[in-house]
């Protein structure tokens, strides 16, 4: 009987080690994705207006809730939660880290955001041949986004072109 309680120890350790990483590693991602999130939301504010950068008080505060949010989600959606209360869980953090931002802070995000999302509507409005004139265009005018976007609209560009070729490849068959 001793023998197997010694075998046994061994095994439990290492279960509650790997157990414990686990949960380690996923704090570890949630926490890079938070520092991410402010940055990104800093980078948009700025392009704006420099002036306006996040305070070291503001960006602990919305790191702080960027965590929470992720943390209040997984338990939302580990309890059978539907994708409904996931964004009311949302809505409810983006209310709360708008509250953190001054008024200037709001306008420049919003601002932004605006103009973000008129450049991709030019995008899809252009015709597919054009698509690398566009993408050519706009990286000298991409100063003001940041590189997340940046890369994500590099990104769907290439899609783009690739579909592109593909539908005239097709075409010459």
């Amino acid at each position: 009987m001793k023998i197997l309680s010694k075998q046994f120890v061994p095994v439990i350790f290492l279960f509650l080690a790997i157990a414990f990483s686990g949960f380690a590693q996923s704090s570890k991602q949630q926490e890079k994705k938070a520092q991410r999130k402010v940055k990104e939301l800093n980078e948009l504010i700025v392009s704006i207006d420099t002036t306006l950068a996040l305070t070291e008080n503001q960006r602990k505060q919305i790191f702080n809730l960027h965590l929470s949010k992720m943390r209040e989600y997984k338990i939302v959606m580990e309890n059978g939660g539907s994708k409904e209360s996931g964004k009311t869980v949302f809505k409810k953090y983006y209310q709360k880290i708008n509250g953190v931002l001054t008024l200037e802070q709001k306008k420049a995000r919003t601002k932004a955001k605006k103009i973000i999302k008129n450049k991709e509507a030019n995008v899809k409005q252009e015709e597919p041949e054009r698509v690398n004139e566009v993408s050519a265009r706009s990286e000298n005018s991409e100063a003001s986004l940041t590189k997340a976007q940046q890369r994500k609209a590099k990104r769907k560009a290439k899609r783009k072109a690739k579909k592109k070729n593909k539908e005239y490849n097709n075409l010459k068959k």
